[in-house]
């Protein structure tokens, strides 16, 4: 695969992280909350251990993950556009800080929704977790390559 086309590709997929993120702080409280209350319905038939955790809790970890596979991207789309040193953990950090704030900044005009400063430090986190298993997985990448020559 070229690599113009996985840079496209990386691009397309945190742009439909992105929108799928946003498009969901655009719906309503109890649009929001229908959505959310199935799906947790849904998992915690699906995944037994999930029965008697907190629908708060679950998603809280929904916001997390969401943000952590935008920060994965975010890393790895910076790291194919030749981001070097620093820079390839900053700017997709910063771009992940942004991309949090916005979707609190989005809740505000929604019906029966508000800003939460405790979900955009949960969004951080999971930019930086995301930035995180990008760096580790690239890593083990490297060691795997150079000990197979």
């Amino acid at each position: 695969m070229s690599a113009k086309l996985r840079k496209a590709l990386v691009l397309t997929a945190s742009l439909v992280v992105l929108a799928f993120i946003w498009g969901n702080s655009l719906l309503s409280g109890e649009k929001s909350g229908q959505i959310s209350g199935g799906l947790l319905r849904w998992l915690k038939e699906a995944i037994p251990l999930l029965r008697g955790m907190p629908e708060l809790l679950l998603r809280k970890l929904g916001h997390f993950s969401e943000f952590a596979t935008l920060g994965f991207l975010l890393c790895w789309l910076f790291r194919l556009g030749g981001q070097q040193g620093i820079h390839r953990v900053s700017v997709p950090l910063l771009c992940g800080m942004l991309a949090a704030n916005i979707d609190e900044t989005i809740q505000v005009f929604r019906p029966n929704r508000g800003p939460s400063v405790i979900d955009v430090w949960i969004d951080v986190a999971g930019v930086c977790l995301g930035i995180g298993v990008f760096c580790l997985l690239r890593r083990i990448r490297t060691i795997w390559k150079g000990k197979s020559k």
